[in-house]
């Protein structure tokens, strides 16, 4: 009975990672998002993460004719944790996970470890604190080892740990993460971006459809569709199976001022079920990101060594959405610099030389058609970036 509680609770443990992590776990999604613009380099980033679990029913319900498990279903879950994600001594990122609180996530027996580090070395969960339903007070209590992986008891220190090893392709998945997260930074995967003009066309060539409007970016197929919503910054996925829809993710960014770029600050995922008499219901689950901090190091841009955290990086765009003269600020210009107006697929529409001493610029653009554009300030040292709408 323990070891089929601690498989549950490490199932638990990894699926959670995937999604702490915006990774796909679906085999049909070959879409990835792929960076149209830069963002802010971090090597390490901290936040919590609200998870709520709960189901919906859109009609009456005869709750006597369901069975007793799945009247269980309808206790909402709530797990709140604190995350850290940075690279170690040894340049191997790292995903370190506390455990606040847990309400209905877990039957009172389990124990639940209060920290849990994904590494290069694999999945440890430490354990702190003692529960009256083990041995010794926690799931290793007179074991050496179980299917998944091995117990630890710390003679000098008392630490008590479960590791987990990874597996051959677990492991090269890991390795192919860390190679990733070195290049773009711990930010990768919780930033708003949206598919470069040569991604597009890779879809196409993939036999996916592609629409583009002045609002939104639509890829899909039988399979899946995506739509990037790039006025409110929203990215939803939706999987088919014979035409119909069995699983929705809808991920929501928003302007995070510390970090200058749009964050990944909710995560809704609702799939369809049917109870046995029947009726339909939606597993509903949401994951709120909250409180971004730099965990005490610098913001620096990409392939720039200064650090720029007590600098204004945003460009500020008035009236937005614009329908002929637009008025753009930014810092003061210092040295050599230009402005670009860009298309959402990295077209230069117009391009303007910027003297020193400028610290805003007028633009008519009532020749442009319709739709979303970019404007970039650029100099040597660092890349300005901020997105408009065209009446």
């Amino acid at each position: 009975m323990k070891n089929k509680i601690l498989i549950k609770v490490i199932v638990l443990l990894i699926l959670n990672f995937f999604i702490v992590n915006n990774i796909e776990i679906s085999a049909q999604s070959t879409i990835a998002d792929d960076n149209q613009i830069s963002y802010a380099y971090v090597d390490q980033i901290c936040y919590k993460t609200t998870r709520i679990e709960k189901l919906r029913v859109f009609a009456e319900l005869n709750v006597e004719t369901l069975t007793h498990l799945e009247k269980m279903k309808f206790q909402t879950k709530q797990m709140i944790q604190e995350h850290k994600e940075y690279f170690s001594e040894t340049g191997y990122y790292t995903h370190r996970i506390v455990y606040d609180t847990s309400i209905n996530f877990f039957a009172k027996w389990y124990k639940v470890p209060e920290i849990t580090v994904f590494d290069n070395t694999g999945i440890t969960n430490y354990y702190e604190k003692k529960s009256k339903y083990y041995n010794d007070g926690w799931p290793g209590g007179g074991r050496d080892s179980s299917y998944y992986g091995n117990y630890y008891t710390n003679i000098r220190t008392g630490e008590k740990t479960y590791v987990e090893r990874y597996s051959e392709n677990a492991r090269q998945a890991y390795l192919e993460q860390n190679q990733v997260m070195k290049e773009n930074g711990v930010l990768y995967g919780k930033v708003f971006v949206v598919p470069t003009a040569s991604t597009l066309d890779v879809y196409s060539n993939m036999g996916y459809t592609v629409v583009v409007t002045a609002t939104d970016i639509t890829v899909y197929n039988s399979e899946i569709q995506v739509v990037w919503d790039i006025v409110n910054k929203i990215i939803t996925k939706v999987w088919y199976e014979n035409g119909v829809a069995v699983e929705k993710v809808r991920n929501k960014y928003s302007y995070n001022k510390e970090l200058h770029v749009d964050v990944l600050t909710e995560i809704a995922e609702t799939t369809p079920r049917e109870f046995e008499n029947g009726d339909c219901y939606e597993e509903f689950t949401i994951t709120y990101f909250r409180d971004y901090s730099l965990c005490g190091s610098q913001l620096k841009l990409r392939n720039q060594s200064k650090a720029i955290a007590n600098e204004t990086t945003e460009l500020i765009i008035s009236p937005n959405p614009v329908l002929d003269i637009m008025e753009i600020q930014f810092p003061e210009i210092t040295e050599s610099s230009y402005m670009e107006l860009m298309t959402l697929t990295g077209k230069v529409i117009n391009k303007v030389k910027l003297t020193r001493g400028l610290s805003e610029y007028k633009i008519d653009i009532s020749d442009l058609v319709a739709g979303t554009y970019i404007v970039k300030v650029k100099n040597s040292n660092r890349t300005l970036i901020k997105k408009f709408v065209k009446q």
